[in-house]
């Protein structure tokens, strides 16, 4: 199971943040179920060698990373006794609190959004999917997200729960941020003045601030990448330039970066499982409520 899971998060067959975490929480509870490590000592070594692959399968997912290290956070103090239950225990009932943190961003964000509004969506966020789903806007225009075309998965879900819906594409994105209520966002990793998003997010969040429309970015608090305090910088994916152009002409050189940065001044709010924040609240927020975040693993 670990190997398949590792070989869906690289080539995308599982993506977006929330459901690359979860993937990896069952695949390390599966590790731990078959694993016949015969002392603590063992099973936790088993583990890390489980979770470095599982993190290294894509560079930008703090999400499952913050997941590892709440893992091996709370296994530090568990007994010898029993040992195996209960760090199947601890992935599992993180595994339920992710879920739960979910749903609150969902319920949080659809008191945000009015249902006479319009808003614009760019790439494909399950965070962003569940606040639309519950306020049901007038009408959401959503971005094609080249090069993988993941606003069609956006449309699809939409247009299945008879939401208006409009797909755009992405070089026209200028002519629709002026005509709606709000952007929402979803992000793949936040750090203490900046979050990645889909390439395309820092051009929107741009227009956005030009035209002053109010941009969300709508995600659970684990995204959080603690390791960019101390100035490790998160590494921007570079994907394969075939997605582009599958066969382009000799000596051309094609870039294709997965993420982009936004800045917080071009952030209006951001909508978690806590409750909606400013983007100059939300580092103190996050450091009193997560302790464990901001703690070296042991």
């Amino acid at each position: 199971m670990l190997k398949r899971v590792v070989r869906d998060i690289e080539t995308l067959k599982i993506q977006g943040a929330s459901n690359v975490a979860r993937a990896g929480l069952k695949a390390l509870d599966h590790v731990v179920r078959r694993s016949m490590a015969d002392s603590k000592k063992e099973l936790v070594k088993e583990l890390k060698a489980a979770s470095k692959k599982l993190v290294n399968a894509r560079e930008t997912e703090p999400m499952l990373r913050n997941a590892v290290r709440y893992i091996f956070w709370k296994v530090a103090d568990i007994s010898v006794d029993n040992y195996k239950a209960k760090t199947r225990e601890i992935i599992n009932g993180l595994y339920g609190t992710v879920n739960d943190a979910k749903k609150k961003v969902f319920e949080i964000g659809a008191n945000v959004i009015k249902d006479s509004d319009r808003v614009l969506t760019h790439c494909h966020s399950s965070s962003v999917m569940g606040i639309i789903k519950a306020a049901k806007p007038r009408e959401v225009i959503c971005t094609e997200s080249r090069p993988k075309y993941q606003g069609r998965l956006t449309a699809k879900e939409l247009v299945k729960k008879g939401i208006k819906t409009t797909m755009i594409v992405d070089s026209s994105v200028a002519n629709h941020v002026r005509s709606v209520d709000a952007v929402l966002i979803g992000c793949d990793a936040i750090t203490p003045n900046k979050v990645i998003n889909k390439i395309g997010s820092y051009g929107i969040s741009l227009l956005c601030e030009k035209y002053d429309v109010p941009l969300y970015v709508c995600s659970t608090s684990y995204k959080f990448d603690p390791e960019s305090i101390i100035g490790k910088g998160v590494v921007v994916e570079q994907r394969s330039p075939k997605e582009v152009w599958r066969f382009p002409p000799k000596g051309l050189k094609i870039l294709n970066p997965a993420f982009d940065f936004v800045d917080y001044d071009n952030i209006y709010s951001f909508i978690n499982e806590l409750g909606l924040f400013s983007p100059d609240s939300l580092f103190i927020t996050l450091k009193d409520s997560y302790e464990w975040m901001f703690e070296k693993v042991r």
